[in-house]
């Protein structure tokens, strides 16, 4: 992948943006386990 700022924050803020979803169900299972005093295993 051939990147040049800032044409490479645009493109890691597309992706980013269009995982919003996953990120957000990911990061909430973490929280979830954290609040419980478990551990996420991967």
């Amino acid at each position: 992948m051939n990147l040049s700022y800032p044409d490479q924050l645009d493109r890691i803020n597309r992706g980013l943006k269009s995982q919003e979803g996953i990120l957000k169900g990911v990061a909430s299972i973490y929280a979830d386990a954290i609040e419980s005093g478990g551990l996420v295993h991967l």
